[in-house]
């Protein structure tokens, strides 16, 4: 299929045989006018114009063709017998050239048009003529058909030039545009996959703790320890189990408030009502357990921003959830406290090796395992640059869980008003290690 450029070429050199013939026909010639006699028939000069004329088929496609074939051709039939049509040739010669030909072609041609043009204003100057008159005109239309083709040439090409880049700049920002839209769009996918998440561990840590544990004091209720138990006992569990199922509703409203984005202003945990909670469940199934809890450290989360407490809130109730579920008969110990530039969770509690006694609460059913407990712990914890570690204690009999926050990301929370990540990465030394459950076959990972 002929290319449009292609067509238009063919006009062009159609247009130009037509005029070389109808000028040669007229029979007017700058030799004539400068009283030049030549030997040569005007038959050669017209088979000169044709061929000439005829090379402007490929004055797009190979331009330094046409310098040389137009551009030779009519410099010969411009002094022989009717050879005016040889100055429009000229002149397509050289403008091809400096318009449809590379850098290094329009520099030469250019450079060699003034060269001609100061050639031949020398050589009248020097040269004796009776005709002065004819001789200046020779030498003006030397100057016009070799020097404004190029000035007119170069003048359309840095015009093109400035087109194509203004319309590649363009074509650019369209794309940068359209980037900048898909990347908005994978940001958003990604918020929203965040927002899932965070729901999810909301989800898991609040609400299914709370429920691990009224279905643990439930079961604990059944046994035949419990039923001998003082009835004041019994009813410091009943009491437990009714917060926790209160507590439960409480978060599970809420998160159905955000999920219909119906949300109160504040979502938020309370420190203080929610360590007091959480000893209280402690105590309610382990009487005999030391729990501690520094008023200073909860001060300090108080004093938190209202997302990096959650998060610190969030790991101590997964660990007191831990607890209720997996510990065995034993003493349990549980501190919250500030130790130094830290704010530092121990937790320790006996691995059950009773598996058969009925007077522990045995395995958690299936349905309450997820799978999530301490990776969710540990991504909590380093969220907000601190360590965590969970795994059998050293005697081989406990179950440790410890974990710390700077007390320094704690605070610039408070001033900054937000808990993002600290603004370098946590110390590889310091990074999470979890290691695999071996109180029971159960994975002990999963924490409700």
């Amino acid at each position: 299929m002929v290319s449009p450029d292609t067509r238009l070429d063919v006009r062009a050199a159609a247009l130009y045989v037509a005029l070389v013939v109808l000028l040669w026909s007229a029979g007017w010639s700058i030799s004539g006018e400068l009283a030049l006699s030549s030997p040569v028939p005007r038959s050669v000069t017209l088979a000169l114009l044709l061929v000439a004329a005829t090379a402007t088929l490929w004055r797009k496609r190979h331009p330094g063709l046409v310098l040389t074939i137009t551009g030779l051709g009519s410099a010969a039939a411009m002094v022989l017998p009717s050879g005016l049509g040889a100055v429009f040739l000229q002149f397509e010669a050289v403008f091809t050239a400096v318009l449809f030909g590379s850098r290094v072609l329009a520099r030469f041609t250019t450079g060699l048009c003034i060269a001609v043009t100061a050639t031949v204003g020398i050589l009248a100057l020097m040269i004796p003529h009776n005709n002065a008159s004819v001789w200046f005109a020779l030498v003006l239309q030397t100057a016009v058909v070799l020097l404004i083709p190029p000035l007119w040439a170069w003048e359309v090409r840095h015009h093109r030039q400035a087109r194509t880049e203004a319309e590649n700049a363009a074509r650019t920002q369209k794309e940068l545009t359209a980037r900048e839209h898909d990347l908005a769009q994978a940001r958003a996918a990604l918020a929203v996959q965040e927002h899932r998440r965070r729901l999810a561990q909301d989800l898991h840590d609040g609400v299914a703790g709370h429920l691990s544990a009224v279905a643990l004091q439930t079961a604990a209720l059944r046994t035949e320890g419990m039923r001998n138990a003082p009835e004041a006992t019994r009813d410091s569990v009943l009491e437990s189990i009714r917060t926790a199922s209160v507590d439960a509703l409480t978060e599970m409203r809420t998160l159905i408030d955000v999920l219909r984005d119906q949300a109160p202003a504040n979502l938020h945990l309370d420190p203080q009502r929610a360590t007091e909670d959480l000893e209280a469940r402690l105590r309610a199934s382990f009487p005999q357990a030391s729990v501690t809890v520094e008023n200073g450290a909860v001060e300090l989360l108080s004093q938190a921003s209202p997302e990096a407490a959650d998060t610190v809130i969030r790991v101590v109730q997964e660990t007191v959830t831990n607890i209720l579920k997996h510990a065995g008969p034993g003493t349990v110990a549980f501190r919250l406290a500030v130790t130094g530039e830290d704010v530092a969770l121990t937790a320790v509690s006996p691995m059950d090796s009773q598996m058969g006694d009925s007077s522990t609460v045995g395995p958690e059913p299936a349905e309450l395992t997820s799978g999530v407990g301490l990776r969710s712990m540990a991504m909590r914890t380093q969220d907000l640059g601190g360590s965590f570690h969970a795994g059998p204690a050293e005697d081989g009999r406990r179950w440790m869980v410890k974990a710390h926050w700077p007390v320094a990301v704690l605070q610039a929370s408070t001033t900054s008003g937000q808990s993002g990540r600290v603004p370098e990465p946590p110390d590889p030394q310091s990074a999470p290690t979890v290691h695999p459950a071996r109180r029971r076959p159960l994975d002990h990972s999963s924490a409700g």
